[in-house]
């Protein structure tokens, strides 16, 4: 769902997206919870791997460099490890070091309150886009966090919506 959200966001080409995959490489099979490809520049096929775990203590240095064997043995070009935890500082700095993406996804969002702020929404409003809003949100977590799903346009369709059907009544 979140890969989905940001394909669309971003009009990728070609995207396609598998869940449990198996991933052929020179040194093995790998099973990869989900593997994603996407076309650039015309016809250059992009391969994304993509762990999801949900841990309950701060995920390790270990986890990410795990990923990144999976990359480099895979001949894939983007790596993202998705959690329902944390990340420990030398999985951070490993990270960023190797360009592995790393995503934390809560079971609640606030973000539309930050629109809703903007421009002066009542509270039946704000009930309206917490029944239309995603039950789970991610984050990417670089040095701060920047929310990544639900994206931006898919928090102004429900705003849009909300407006259009209050315009009927």
């Amino acid at each position: 769902m979140v890969l989905s959200g940001y394909a669309e966001e971003m009009y990728l080409d070609n995207f396609v997206i598998s869940h449990n995959e198996i991933v052929k490489a020179h040194d093995g099979d790998y099973q990869v919870d989900i593997y994603s490809e996407f076309t650039i520049f015309g016809g250059s096929k992009i391969k994304v791997l993509v762990e999801c775990k949900q841990y309950s203590s701060p995920v390790k240095r270990e986890r990410v460099e795990l990923l990144h064997s999976r990359l480099l043995s895979t001949g894939s070009h983007k790596g993202i490890l998705m959690t329902t935890a944390q990340f420990q500082s030398g999985a951070l700095r490993f990270a960023k070091e190797h360009g592995i993406t790393l995503i934390e996804v809560m079971n609640t969002c606030d973000r539309f309150h930050s629109y809703a702020s903007e421009a002066d929404f009542n509270l039946p409003f704000e009930e309206e886009i917490l029944h239309r809003y995603p039950v789970f949100c991610a984050n990417l977590v670089t040095d701060e966090r920047k929310q990544v799903f639900p994206t931006t346009s898919m928090i102004e369709r429900y705003i849009a919506e909300i407006h259009t059907e209050k315009g009927k009544n």
